[in-house]
């Protein structure tokens, strides 16, 4: 299946129609974000991640978005 990842004119990402928002004041970006979980995705093909242990919001959501969460 191949993911829809846009932009919408307030600069918000949006992975399969979920929006993924990062807080301003984070270390990472919603790019970085989007790119560690398909990396976690090719890693290991077919697994279901949980990412709720890290307390970034941002990936559980991109992983629900994309169908790879619990």
């Amino acid at each position: 299946m191949k993911d829809r990842i846009t932009r919408n004119r307030k600069g918000v990402l949006h992975v399969n129609g979920t929006p993924v928002r990062v807080p301003k004041s984070a270390d990472y970006t919603d790019t970085e974000a989007l790119q560690y979980v398909e990396k976690c995705a090719e890693w290991a093909p077919g697994a279901r991640w949980d990412f709720s242990m890290l307390e970034i919001g941002a990936l559980n959501r991109i992983a629900e978005a994309k169908g790879i969460n619990d």
